[in-house]
Order: structure tokens, then C-alpha cells, then sequence
């Protein structure tokens, strides 16, 4: 295992992800190459006239290639599930309120609040993220939480405002202002 979760994406399982993506794409690549050649070499081979363990063995090459494709797909759509994550993860970082919503995704994205929840549901399910929950409804949003004691400084953190006595809720290691009277709450 490669270690604690940092911030709001879990470690472990995103390498788990983008080595399957790698071993998905390498296999699902190479077949795909091999049986693409013995088609189109198949192929030739049976317009000149002349026949070879390619000409002989087109049918089963046609069959072939569709699952090596499928592979290869496959890796291609875990490949962009690491990108999804750590796209979010990042926009997750950046939050200063505590609460993501499908609307602040969409428009940091460029998907429809639609897409972005059913996409959200399914990485949360997958155990991608830590440290925030995902509310599916009656509006689509991420709480980020704040952290495990294990995990200090990841998360909200309360925060009083030397100030004024205002608790605010921060993300940890973030510098940020009073909700209140806007000091500074440096010690957070």
C-alpha cells in the first residue's frame, strides 16, 4: 500500500486504478496490433491468391480483435477515471467553503450537473475519495469533512478568529479571512 490518503483522494486506490489502466492498455494494445496485422495481412495475402496461416485463419482474427479492442477500451476508461479523480480532487482542494456543488463542478468542468452527479456517485461507490461525503440529493454537492485524527491537516479545520471570537470552518493549511469581521486567521 502506498500510504495515508492526502487531501481528499485515497492513495491506494487511485494507483490501483492507473496500474490497471497501464496493464489494460499494454495488453489490449498489443493484441489489437497483432490482430489488426494478421487481418490486413490475411487480407492481402487472399487478393493475390496466395494463402498463409493469416488467409487461413481470417474468421478467427475477425473474432479476435473484438475482445483485444474491448480491452483496450477498457484501459483507455480507467485512464480517464484517474484524470476525472485527480480533476476533482484538485477542485475539492481549492474549495474554501467546505461545500462543493454540482454547479461549481459544472461550471470548473465543463459537464452538465447531470453527468457530474452520476459520475461522482459512481467514484465515491469505488472508494476514490476520503475525507468528504457525496450528497446526491435534493442538490448534488460534496461535504468536505473534516479529517480522522490519524490524518491531521487534512480537511476542515475550526478555526477562531483572534479577533473576534468567530469559529470558522477551514481547510486545513489554507490561509483565509474571518467569515465575520475578515482578520486574518493565520494560525490556521
Amino acid at each position: 500500500m502506498t500510504g495515508q490518503p492526502t487531501g481528499f483522494l485515497e492513495p491506494d486506490v487511485v494507483a490501483a486504478e492507473k496500474q490497471k489502466a497501464k496493464l489494460l492498455i499494454t495488453l489490449g494494445g498489443f493484441f489489437t496490433a497483432l490482430f489488426l496485422f494478421a487481418i490486413i495481412d490475411g487480407n492481402v495475402e487472399k487478393s493475390l491468391g496466395t494463402y498463409s496461416v493469416f488467409s487461413d485463419l481470417l474468421e478467427a482474427y475477425y473474432v479476435l480483435i473484438i475482445p483485444a479492442a474491448a480491452v483496450l477500451v477498457f484501459g483507455i476508461l480507467a485512464a480517464l477515471r484517474v484524470k476525472t479523480v485527480k480533476r476533482y480532487g484538485a477542485i475539492f482542494s481549492a474549495d474554501r467553503d467546505g461545500v462543493v456543488t454540482a454547479e461549481e463542478l459544472a461550471r470548473q468542468t465543463g459537464k452538465t450537473e447531470e453527468k457530474i452527479a452520476g459520475q461522482l456517485g459512481g467514484l465515491f461507490e469505488r472508494g476514490f475519495f476520503v475525507n468528504c461525503a457525496f450528497e446526491p440529493s435534493p442538490s448534488p454537492r460534496v461535504v468536505l469533512g473534516t479529517a480522522p485524527l490519524l490524518q491531521e491537516g487534512i480537511g476542515l479545520t475550526p478555526v477562531t478568529c483572534p479577533w473576534c471570537g468567530t469559529v470558522n470552518h477551514v481547510l486545513a493549511g489554507a490561509h483565509a479571512k474571518c467569515s465575520s469581521c475578515g482578520g486574518s486567521l493565520n494560525e490556521v
